[in-house]
Parts: C-alpha cells; structure tokens; sequence
C-alpha cells in the first residue's frame, strides 16, 4: 500500500520563493494534494499563484486568509 502524503505551503509576497519551492517537490505518486495558503499577500502574488494553479498538472488547493493573520 502507498502513502497518501499532501504537503501544505503557506505564502506572503514571495512568488518567486514559492515557486521555487514547489519545484522542489518531487513528482510522486504518493503526493496526493499540495496545498498552498495565501496569508492575503498585499502584492499581485496571489493572482499569479492562481495563473500557476490553472495551468499546473498537478494537484493543487489554493486558499487565502480572509484577513492577513500577522502572526
């Protein structure tokens, strides 16, 4: 049996590192879902992450905070 293994990135202003790091993650069919969250990226960011998500192969789920978290 193979594991199931989703992988959760979080993301604020950085699409270049993000894209970066989703070229690290290897093509596995163990991966079953990357999960990016947006912490409400104040730059265009975030509407590029959802250009890569339409057109990337694998699979993605995109979500954003409703509200920056400041943490």
């Amino acid at each position: 049996m193979n594991p199931k293994i989703s992988v959760a990135i979080t993301h604020y202003n950085r699409f270049d590192l993000l894209v970066e790091c989703l070229d690290s993650i290897p093509e596995d069919p163990c991966i079953q879902e990357i999960v990016i969250v947006d912490d409400r990226s104040t730059d265009d960011s975030f509407s590029r992450l959802l250009k890569l998500w339409a057109a990337s192969p694998r699979p993605l789920a995109i979500y954003q905070n409703p509200e920056n978290l400041d943490c």
